[in-house]
Order: structure tokens, then sequence, then C-alpha cells
């Protein structure tokens, strides 16, 4: 699953090069992007571009970024502030490809960087978000009848 390129698209090769040179020894740059064949609820990110630390895991970056983002909590990752109207996203799964290859939670990032590191020094992680545990906007107490 190719990245939407938005990243590739607005910022040169040179300029791609000198900010992932930016990045501290202790971390690896990250660009997250969203599958272009999904549709997109939670809008366009403010912020695609990360060092994150090469011994933190996928899962625990996932976590900050539902923790972020899906859940409107704010502050976190990269700087970035909460997407408003997002409380429902967080009952969402998250599916995180380098390559086109479904990468594992517990692989650290240093990992999946090797892994899919691009000419530029990036690596694109492409999600995908997918409505897997049925939420369907209704609370529980409706389901129930409204008991």
């Amino acid at each position: 699953m190719p990245p939407s390129g938005s990243f590739k698209r607005t910022h040169p090769t040179s300029e791609r090069l000198q900010r992932a040179q930016l990045c501290p020894s202790t971390s690896v740059p990250i660009i997250l992007e969203h599958a272009p064949s999904f549709s997109a609820p939670m809008g366009k990110l403010e912020q695609s571009e990360f060092f994150v630390g090469k011994t933190t895991t996928l899962g625990e970056f996932l976590y900050r970024f539902r923790r972020d983002h899906l859940s409107n909590a704010g502050g976190g990752i990269g700087g970035m502030g909460g997407v408003g109207g997002m409380g429902n996203m967080a009952r969402m799964a998250v599916f995180v490809f380098v390559r086109d290859e479904l990468k594992m939670m517990a692989q650290t990032m240093e990992s999946v960087y090797d892994e899919g590191v691009e000419i530029d020094g990036w690596c694109y992680l492409v999600y995908a978000l997918e409505n897997t545990f049925g939420s369907s906007g209704i609370s529980d107490r409706e389901d129930a009848g409204g008991a």
C-alpha cells in the first residue's frame, strides 16, 4: 500500500535529505501518512514527520498516535495537538504498512526504519483505520433499548 505521497510532493528531495539529517542519533526519521485507498475520517494531520526513539516499539508509537489524535487528547508525539471531533475514532483499529507490508506492533522503530528507509533518509509509514469494534455511533444504552 503506497503512501499518499503528500510529503514527497510538497518537499523536494534535497529538503527531505536535509531534514532527515537533523534527526538525533537516538531516533529515526519517520513520515506517517494516511493510506490513499481508505477514507480519511480524521482529516489531514497537522504534522506528518516525526523523530521517534529507536527503541520505541511500533505499538508504543501508535498508542501515542491514537491517544493524541484519535481520542482528541492533544499534546504528545511530535508536538501535535489533537484533531477535533475524534472521540469515536479511538474505537477504530489502526493498521500500519511499510512498503505494502503489515508491520508487527512489537517491532522497534529502528527495525521498522531499517526495513523501510528510502533514498531520502525517511521511512514512510502508511496507516489505515478500520472500524473493527462494531461501533455504530450509538451508545450501549441505546443499543439496550434505552433502559
